[in-house]
């Protein structure tokens, strides 16, 4: 009985050492990082800027990039054949470029038309569309139907069933 209560003296007593050693190192280590500049956001290099383009050629792993606003309009870019596989690139194809990498596909946009930004002016345009309409009065155009006399046949169904072919 007494080899017992030593043996839980004994763990009880090594849990504790335990939990304070832990304890005081954790502290340790918030106070030092305190005392540390934050490094983080100097680690990462800056990024380069993201350039549109459009893809006019893939030769192998080699595609061919028309660049949207760059000093030089065509760009090589060599592409890993999983990449390739997976972005599905094709001539026509609208991607995204950060250095000499495919980022990724860019959205498909169509050219927007330049619009007024005064309010009343688009209103006063598209009130004078719909009053030009209106002016342009349409006749109500006759459709002639060709007229048949007889009138159709509906054709009866046979008294006796068809027999399906192969079943017999």
């Amino acid at each position: 009985m007494h080899v017992k209560k030593l043996s839980l003296l004994v763990t009880v007593f090594t849990l504790l050492l335990g939990a304070i050693a832990t304890e005081t190192a954790r502290a340790e280590s918030t106070v030092e990082s305190f005392n540390e500049p934050i490094l983080l956001a100097q680690r990462t290099a800056p990024r380069e800027p993201r350039v549109r383009g459009v893809v006019k050629s893939v030769v192998g792993t080699q595609v061919l990039v028309e660049l949207d606003r760059a000093q030089e309009p065509f760009l090589w870019v060599g592409v890993p054949q999983a990449q390739l596989g997976s972005l599905n690139l094709m001539g026509g194809t609208p991607v995204f470029l950060e250095g000499n990498k495919i980022v990724s596909l860019a959205p498909h946009s169509l050219p927007v038309p330049p619009r007024s930004n005064n309010f009343s002016s688009r209103i006063q345009s598209l009130w004078s569309d719909y009053e030009s309409s209106l002016d342009r009065s349409s006749s109500p155009s006759t459709v002639s139907l060709p007229f048949d006399s007889t009138p159709a046949t509906i054709p009866s169904p046979a008294t006796t069933p068809i027999p399906i072919q192969g079943l017999w």
